[in-house]
This record gives structure tokens, sequence and C-alpha cells, in this order.
């Protein structure tokens, strides 16, 4: 029930991101500031942070503390929304949405991987960014 809140919440925070970043991408559009979009950028980002803080106390309570995997989450689902929303991803060519799939892919590996996706409701011991991630630690 906690991994199926953290998903949701964690599509939320980034789709809210994402939506912001499609936003702030107008903002300087022919030389000058449009502050509507200023104003909307920056409430997509409230909103997706505010998301993000939340979903990293539940992540936290489930013994991922690891920044790099709590990072990724969050960057995963925006990149997503950001190719989502922007309605260009399907019209990218066969190459250039297969690399991307393979990035989303890598990117799910390495959590899987990484020290910090153990919880401690498995038993095992929280773990932080100091446990040593590095080359050869996974």
């Amino acid at each position: 029930m906690v991994a199926a809140l953290i998903v949701f919440i964690t599509a939320l925070s980034g789709l809210a991101d994402a939506q912001a970043c499609m936003y702030a991408s107008r903002i300087w559009q022919a030389g000058e500031i449009h502050w509507v979009e200023v104003l909307k950028s920056a409430a997509g980002f409230q909103v997706g942070m505010a998301l993000y803080f939340f979903v990293l106390r539940l992540l936290t309570t489930q013994g991922v503390v690891a920044v790099e995997v709590q990072t990724l989450l969050w960057f995963g689902t925006t990149i997503l929304g950001v190719a989502v929303l922007s309605g260009r991803f399907l019209h990218w060519p066969l190459f250039d949405q297969c690399a991307a799939l393979m990035v989303v892919g890598g990117m799910a590996l390495l959590l899987l991987r990484a020290p910090g996706s153990e919880t401690v409701a498995q038993g095992a011991p929280a773990i932080g960014v100091s446990a040593g991630l590095g080359p050869g630690a996974l």
C-alpha cells in the first residue's frame, strides 16, 4: 500500500514539475518576460516540490534514505512528464524513442541495484549515501 502511494505521489510530483518546465520554457519568448508563464511555472514547481517533500517522508519511513535513489525517482518522472506533456514524444524518430526508453530503463536498473533501495521493512538497515556508493559498490 505504501509503495503504491509512493509511486502515485511521485508521479504527481513529476507531472507538476514537468508542467512547470513547460511553462518555464515560454517565459522569455519574443525576448520579453511573460509574467503569466512565470506565475504558472512557479505554481507548478511549488506543487511539485511540496509533493516531493511528502514522498521523501514516505520513502524515509520505508528505509530509502539514499539521496541518489530519491532524486532518480523524481527526475525520472519529471523527464517522462516533459516528454509526454510536450506531445512530441510520439513524433520523435524511433531511434530517439528507443534511446529515451533505454535511459529510463537504465535508471530503473540503477534504482533496483542501489543499496539505498533496500527497506527497513525487509529487515535491512537503512542505508545512506555514506554507505560506500561508488565504483564497485554495487
